[in-house]
């Protein structure tokens, strides 16, 4: 089975009835995802980034190395994946990919790294981070995956989640939170940091990190772009990025 895979069912708000059946292979969790890290970054990554640090070598490595094209000016890139092989398989248009032998080069290297795995032991360590980087981690979405070591999430100046209440139940943070290192006011969701200026990254110096777990409110967004691409001409659709079935109800689709 692949590792994202899935269906939007859109119901209407006034009568509950069904409208439209998205069946994208799980493609609009995927894109709503790689924005909300291309967001992290814009608000928390430090001015000057010379090469994105991405671990993992799947889907969402992919996307979200593409999605930062709009935000980081630099078209460099290093992955680490635990296979050797799908890493070398790693590519994204417009960027050049070195391969990082160990997590420890790649963040020697690196000022900007998204974490992007199923990992149920931490990767990422706090002896690894150098001063000064922003890293969004998008991996550890469900109960027991993890890849921070709850010292780093400790260590960081700025904790962003997308939701406190879900981080604090599963996440990176949430193995901070449980070890005692942090409180739950110590995080700060994405939403108060794009509202104020002051919650963001205030110098070139400080760790942030940015863990984000998914939030309803996203998949809606991006499900309301679809219908608006649906209702215009069929072409449009493929503004999507890549190929997906939409079907809606009553033929059209």
């Amino acid at each position: 089975m692949p590792t994202s895979n899935g269906v939007i069912l859109v119901f209407s708000s006034e009568t509950g009835a069904l409208l439209t059946i998205l069946q994208d292979e799980g493609f609009l969790t995927d894109i709503r995802t790689a924005a909300a890290g291309a967001i992290a970054a814009k608000l928390l990554a430090p001015r000057n980034v010379d090469c994105i640090g991405i671990i993992g070598a799947g889907i969402q490595a992919r996307l979200q190395l593409e999605y930062l094209k709009e935000v980081v000016s630099t078209r460099k890139a290093m992955v680490w994946a635990r296979s050797r092989k799908q890493a070398e398989t790693y590519q994204v248009p417009g960027f050049e990919v070195q391969i990082a032998e160990s997590i420890a080069e790649l963040a020697s290297r690196c000022r900007l790294i998204v974490t992007t795995t199923p990992s149920h032991h931490w990767l990422l360590g706090i002896a690894h981070v150098q001063p000064g980087t922003h890293i969004t981690a998008v991996g550890a979405d469900g109960g027991g995956k993890q890849e921070l070591q709850a010292e780093l999430v400790a260590h960081a100046q700025i904790r962003a989640v997308d939701s406190r209440k879900q981080c604090a139940a599963f996440g990176d943070s949430s193995y901070a939170l449980k070890a005692g290192l942090i409180r739950l006011e110590d995080l700060v969701e994405l939403g108060q940091i794009a509202q104020d200026k002051s919650l963001q990254r205030q110098n070139d110096s400080q760790i942030t990190i940015a863990d984000l777990t998914g939030v309803a409110i996203q998949d809606i967004q991006v499900a309301k772009i679809a219908l608006q691409l649906l209702s215009g001409p069929a072409e449009s659709v493929n503004e999507l990025g890549r190929p997906a079935v939409f079907r809606t109800l009553g033929g059209t689709g």
